[in-house]
């Protein structure tokens, strides 16, 4: 029995994968489906976007030095790590670092799943789909370096796909 329920299992996770895999080729059109509802309270968001409003704030002075400071500081020491890395991916990809960018997306996505949300802290979601979807038809579109697993696992986890 317990054999049968693992095999099964295995058996979902395997279809579920090919589905994302037949989507990501362009094979699949799920877009008619309708966006995924959001898991993020508006008065949790709006929490996080004022406790960041210094830092964008620096950031927006051209003080970058002392933002991603205070940015390392949040990764390591919290509040909202998570929202903290997508910063820090921002102000990578802004200086062309699109390599580091997506690293720190990543990070983001891996620490608090709401930066993948659509409705989450400043529009997480959508700017990192943006994001890697400019890089996918721009810089990266010819010659695609090995950070671009990343790329492709974070547009699955923005979807909802497998890991």
């Amino acid at each position: 029995m317990a054999r049968e329920r693992g095999t099964a299992l295995l058996v979902a996770a395997v279809v579920a994968c090919l589905g994302w895999a037949a989507v990501e080729a362009g094979h699949v059109d799920w877009s008619r489906l309708g966006d995924p509802p959001s898991v993020v309270p508006p008065v949790e968001r709006r929490r996080v976007e004022e406790s960041f409003a210094a830092i964008r704030a620096d950031l927006g002075a051209d003080r970058t030095e002392a933002a991603v400071l205070a940015l390392r500081r949040r990764t390591e020491h919290g509040p909202y790590a998570g929202t903290a890395w997508f910063l820090l991916g921002e102000v990578a990809a802004a200086q062309g670092a699109y390599v580091a960018a997506v690293r720190h997306y990543r990070r983001a996505v891996e620490q608090d799943p709401v930066v993948a949300d659509r409705n989450g802290p400043f529009g997480s979601g959508d700017v990192i789909e943006a994001r890697l979807t400019a890089l996918l038809d721009g810089v990266w579109a010819t010659e695609r370096p090995p950070e671009v697993r990343d790329l492709y696992y974070l547009r699955r986890r923005l979807g909802g796909g497998c890991e």
